[in-house]
């Protein structure tokens, strides 16, 4: 997911590109108040996302987008733009509506236009849905407005083993893996640098002070590293082969194997915690986990605990 300062610095360039013939990087480095460097890797960032981006050599070259896509009335690639604007509803139904509207609003105009020229604009197939829930948009929304603010917020966190902390965190990042949202900051109890799941924050509330601790540079997105501490193994699972369609919402064909009697054998690789004993669990139907032997244990026990009586 793009961040929320970057991505308003991204949708800034790009208003930029599409309102210019040309613009250096100088140029858009004083005007957004960034290093140079940077702006070079936005450029790359948008090139990656498809957008096209071009770079012009010599003394009066600069950035600019290919010939046909602006806002001025020649717009032809209308799917390019269609993605676009999938792009940018998903931020804004992400709580990232600051700035992001407005853009939306020019794209739209930009596909109108092309139909009143008789272009023709297919109808959009692509959508990205990104939008927490109640409780967690609640809860986002006082995290961003400690980002826009370089603040800090004071919660209670629910780890996987149930023992719940208070913390104190200057919010860096707000950050999407895995369908879910996740905080990148800096915690005061740790005095490091951690990744929060936004469903295991409680009572989230803003402070009445700035940052104190260090600075992050989330262009290298640092809470990968975090992300990576989580053991990944092989994991073997049987199921009955008839329901091999149910389980291809979850597994990749090539990870499903059925033999003679009927089986389904399906090899993957999980992380062995306790995100993936919910995981098994929660499949459409049973499975019997034949590997690792941690990982049965722990699928085991969580089911005896849940047939306990009171």
């Amino acid at each position: 997911m793009i961040l929320p300062m970057k991505a308003e610095r991204l949708l800034a360039i790009l208003t930029a590109l599409l309102g210019r013939d040309r613009i250096s990087a100088g140029e858009l480095a004083r005007r957004l108040e960034v290093s140079t460097r940077t702006i070079l890797r936005d450029m790359e960032a948008l090139a990656e996302a498809g957008l096209p981006v071009y770079s012009n050599p010599g003394r009066d070259g600069g950035f600019s987008l290919v010939e046909g896509f602006r806002l001025d009335g020649q717009v032809l690639d209308t799917r390019e733009i269609q993605d676009i604007l999938a792009g940018l509803e998903s931020l804004a139904s992400a709580g990232q509506e600051r700035g992001v509207r407005t853009l939306m609003e020019k794209f739209s105009l930009a596909l109108r236009d092309s139909e009143s020229k008789g272009v023709r604009v297919p109808k959009n197939h692509t959508f990205i849905e990104l939008s927490p829930g109640p409780a967690n948009r609640e809860k986002i929304a006082v995290i961003e407005t400690a980002l826009r603010g370089n603040g800090a917020i004071a919660f209670s966190y629910v780890d996987s083993g149930g023992a719940v902390t208070e913390r104190t965190v200057e919010p860096h990042a707000l950050v999407h893996i895995w369908e879910g949202w996740y905080l990148y900051g800096w915690c005061a109890l740790r005095s490091d640098w951690r990744l929060f799941k936004i469903s295991r924050m409680r009572s989230v509330s803003a402070l009445e002070r700035r940052r104190t601790g260090p600075e992050a540079n989330l262009d290298e997105r640092p809470w990968r590293e975090a992300w990576a501490e989580t053991e990944i193994e092989p994991v073997t699972l049987l199921a009955d082969g008839s329901l091999a369609g149910r389980f291809a919402e979850f597994f990749d064909e090539t990870d499903m194997f059925t033999d003679g009697s009927g089986r389904l054998r399906i090899e993957t690789d999980l992380p062995v915690n306790d995100w993936s004993v919910s995981f098994i669990l929660g499949l459409p139907a049973p499975v019997r986990v034949l590997r690792p032997e941690s990982l049965r244990n722990a699928v085991r026990a969580r089911a005896r605990a849940l047939l306990e009586e009171d």
